[in-house]
C-alpha cells in the first residue's frame, strides 16, 4: 500500500520468492538430506532407496552431529521394536548397506572403540 504521491514499495527478489523454492535450494545444499516422514533420502539430488530401519540409523547418526555414537545407543534408539543384544553384527550390516546405497563409502565413519558417526566432511540434513 501507498500514501498519495509516492511510489508503492516493492518486495526484494529474495523475499517474494516461495519457501517451497528456498527449501529446493536448501536441500541441493546439502550431500544427503532425509525426510523420516515421507521415508525418503537424496544424495547429491538423486533419490536413494533405503530400508525404513537404514533411514532410522541414518537420522539418528546425523542427529548426534561429530559426536561419536556408541553401538549400545544405537541398539536402543534404533532397533526399539526389535531387542538386540549387544554382541550382535546387524548394526555393522546396516552401516556397510548405508555405505554402499548411498555411494558415500566414507559417509559413516567407524570411530574405534567408541562407535559410528557421519563423517564431518560431509552435509547431512534431516527436515522435519
Amino acid at each position: 500500500m501507498s500514501s498519495p504521491g509516492k511510489p508503492a514499495r516493492s518486495l526484494p527478489e529474495r523475499r517474494t520468492t516461495s519457501f517451497r523454492d528456498r527449501l529446493d535450494r536448501l536441500a541441493q545444499e546439502a550431500d544427503v538430506v532425509i525426510d523420516p516422514a515421507h521415508q525418503q533420502v537424496t544424495v547429491a539430488g538423486r533419490r536413494v532407496a533405503l530400508t525404513a530401519q537404514e533411514i532410522a540409523l541414518l537420522v539418528h547418526l546425523a542427529r548426534a552431529g561429530a559426536r561419536p555414537v556408541p553401538r549400545a545407543e544405537l541398539l536402543e534408539a534404533v532397533w526399539t521394536n526389535h531387542p538386540l543384544s549387544e554382541g550382535t553384527r546387524t548394526i555393522d550390516v546396516h552401516v556397510r548397506r548405508l555405505r554402499v546405497k548411498t555411494g558415500l563409502a566414507d559417509l559413516v565413519a567407524t570411530v574405534w572403540g567408541v562407535g559410528y558417526r557421519i563423517d564431518p566432511g560431509y552435509s547431512v540434513r534431516v527436515q522435519g
